[in-house]
C-alpha cells in the first residue's frame, strides 16, 4: 500500500450492497454503512462519498450505477481508498475483479473491509489471494443459484407456489414470521381477472382490456394505478390463475390453491392470445386495429374486388375509399365515412333485433369439443418431451426416429391448432344472448361490432350514380348480403 494513504488524509469511499431488498427498506445497506463508517473512524479515513446498489446481486450481471461511479472516481483520482463491508460486495465475478485491479493499481488505492480486513491489491501475492477468494465467491454463487432453481423445480412438481411477487388475485407470500403463507383468492381481483378472460374471449384486444381497467383505476398487485398491455398478456397467460404450479412459464402440476377460471377457459384465453390463428384480425387483437366499422370489411361495388379503407378527402372529412384507387384505371368507389357506418350500424341492429335472431344463429353455431382437442394437444406435447428424452438418453432412438416422430406430432398439432381457431373464443353474437338486443348493442365495443359484422353480413358499396351527394343511403348505393339466415 502506499505511504501517502497513511501520512495523509485519506479520502475514502465506502460501497454498499444488498442483493435482496423485496420490500425497499434499504435496512441491509444501513447496517452495512455503520460499520463501514466504524471501520473509516478507526483508520482515521475521512468519508468522502456513500457509493449504493440496493436489491441488486453481484453475480447477476444488472447494471450497478453505484459501482459503476465509483470505479470513475477511482480512476479520476477523487477517491483515495475504498471501504466495503465485505468482499464479496464488491465483486463475485473475476472479471469485474480485474476491470477493479486495474481502476486501483495505477494509484495503489487500498481497499479495506469490515469482515476480511484489509485487501491488499499493491502486490502480485495480494492479488493472487484476491483472485482466489472470487473464484470462491463465484463458485458459491453459482451453487446457491442451482439449489434455488431445485428448489423451485421440487417446489412446482409439488404444487406448491414458488413464491416472490405477489400474483394478481390471490394472497401469499412471505409472512411477517418469514414462513411463506398458502395463496388464497382475493374475490375482488378474481373477478377482474375473469372478466379480463370473459373479453378476450369475445374478441376483445388486450388493449382495450387495459384501458378498461385503467379507466376504471383498478390497482395492480403492487398498487400501481397503470396496467400495461405486457402484464395483462403475461398474467391471463400464466398458468397460476387455473390452479396450476408453475416452472419456467409452464404447468408442472396441480397447485395447492384454487383456481380462478377453470382450465379450459384459461386454455382458450392463452389460444387467442398466443395464436395469431385465432383473431379474426391480428393488428385488432393486438389493440392496432382500425377506428372504423366497416375498415377492410366493406367491399367496393365498382372494381368489385377491393375492400375498403379510411381516409381523409380533400375537404378534411373521412372518407371509405377502394384500396386499389390509383392503381388501375377501373372504376372505384367512396364514401363519406360516418354516415356509411352510422347506415351500416342501423342495418345490423333492426337485422339482430328481430325476435329469436340471435338465439338461432347462436343455436346455428357448429360446435367441436374443444376439451378434448386441448387435452390431445397437451398428450403430444408430453410424447414430444418424452421422444427427446428417449434420445437424449440413448433409449432405443436416433436421431433419424426422433425427426420422424416429432414431424408426425407436428403436423397433427398443426391440426389441431387450426380447429381450436375455429371455435376457440364464444360466437361474437354471445354477448348479445341475454337482454334488450337494442340496451346490448349500444354496450358493445367496435371491436365486438366489426367481428358481428363480418359472420353476419357482406358489404358492398355501390357506386352513387347520378345521387346527389349527401342523399341518404339505401339498398341502391349499399348492397347488402345476409351471411345467415
Amino acid at each position: 500500500m502506499n505511504d501517502t494513504h497513511t501520512a495523509e488524509a485519506v479520502s475514502a469511499a465506502i460501497y454498499l450492497r444488498i442483493s435482496d431488498d423485496k420490500k425497499g427498506l434499504g435496512l441491509g445497506v444501513e447496517r452495512q454503512e455503520k460499520d463501514c463508517r466504524a471501520l473509516a473512524e478507526r483508520l482515521g479515513w475521512t468519508v468522502q462519498r456513500v457509493y449504493s446498489d440496493n436489491d441488486i446481486s453481484a453475480y447477476s450481471g444488472k447494471p450497478r450505477p453505484g459501482y459503476k461511479a465509483m470505479l470513475a472516481d477511482i480512476k479520476a483520482g477523487i477517491t483515495d481508498a475504498v471501504i466495503a463491508w465485505h468482499p464479496d460486495r464488491l465483486h463475485r465475478s473475476p472479471k469485474e475483479l480485474e476491470t477493479y485491479i486495474d481502476a486501483c493499481d495505477p494509484r495503489r488505492v487500498p481497499t479495506h473491509t469490515v469482515q476480511a480486513g484489509l485487501w491488499d491489491l499493491s502486490s502480485p501475492a495480494g492479488r493472487m489471494v484476491a483472485r482466489q477468494l472470487g473464484a470462491v465467491a463465484r463458485y458459491e454463487s453459482e451453487h446457491k443459484a442451482e439449489r434455488v432453481k431445485a428448489a423451485r423445480i421440487q417446489s412446482a412438481q409439488n404444487g406448491v407456489w414458488h413464491g416472490g411477487k405477489r400474483p394478481y388475485g390471490y394472497t401469499g407470500g412471505v409472512g411477517k414470521s418469514g414462513a411463506r403463507e398458502a395463496m388464497q383468492i382475493i374475490p375482488e381481483e378474481a373477478a377482474e381477472i375473469r372478466k379480463m378472460c370473459e373479453a378476450i374471449a369475445q374478441g376483445q384486444s388486450l388493449r382495450s382490456v387495459v384501458h378498461d381497467l385503467n379507466a376504471r383505476g383498478v390497482l395492480t398487485s403492487t398498487g400501481q394505478q397503470r396496467w400495461q398491455t405486457k402484464t395483462v398478456r403475461e398474467m391471463l397467460m400464466r398458468p397460476t390463475i387455473a390452479g396450476y404450479s408453475v416452472h419456467a412459464g409452464k404447468a408442472v402440476a396441480k397447485g395447492h390453491w384454487e383456481p380462478i377460471v377453470d382450465e379450459e377457459t384459461w386454455q382458450a384465453v392463452v389460444d387467442i392470445i398466443s395464436n395469431p390463428l385465432r383473431a379474426t384480425a391480428s393488428k385488432e387483437r393486438l389493440g392496432r386495429g382500425p377506428a372504423w366499422l366497416g375498415s377492410g370489411i366493406y367491399r367496393c361495388g365498382g372494381c368489385g374486388e377491393g375492400t375498403m379503407k379510411v381516409g381523409s378527402s380533400s375537404g378534411g372529412r373521412k372518407s371509405y375509399r377502394c384500396k386499389n384507387l390509383g392503381f388501375d384505371d377501373r372504376a372505384h368507389v367512396s364514401r363519406e365515412a360516418t354516415h356509411l357506418d352510422a347506415y351500416v350500424d342501423g342495418l345490423l341492429l333492426d337485422y339482430l333485433s328481430k325476435p329469436g335472431r340471435v338465439e338461432k344463429l347462436l343455436a346455428r353455431d357448429d360446435s367441436v369439443d374443444g376439451a378434448n382437442l386441448n387435452a390431445e394437444l397437451r398428450k403430444i406435447n408430453v410424447k414430444k418431451d418424452a421422444l427427446a428424452a428417449a434420445y437424449a438418453n440413448d433409449d432405443g432412438i436416433d436421431i433419424g426416429q426422433l425427426a420422424s416422430a416429432s414431424r408426425v406430432l407436428d403436423e397433427r398439432a398443426k391440426v389441431i391448432t387450426s380447429q381450436l381457431a375455429e371455435i376457440g373464443h364464444q360466437s361474437p353474437l354471445a354477448p348479445l344472448a341475454q337482454g334488450n338486443i337494442r340496451d346490448l348493442w349500444s354496450k358493445l365495443t367496435l371491436h365486438q361490432k366489426r367481428a358481428i359484422l363480418r359472420v353476419v353480413a357482406a358489404i358492398t358499396v355501390k357506386p352513387m350514380g347520378h345521387r346527389r351527394r349527401g342523399a341518404p343511403l339505401g339498398e341502391d348505393s349499399v348492397g347488402v348480403e345476409w351471411l345467415v339466415g
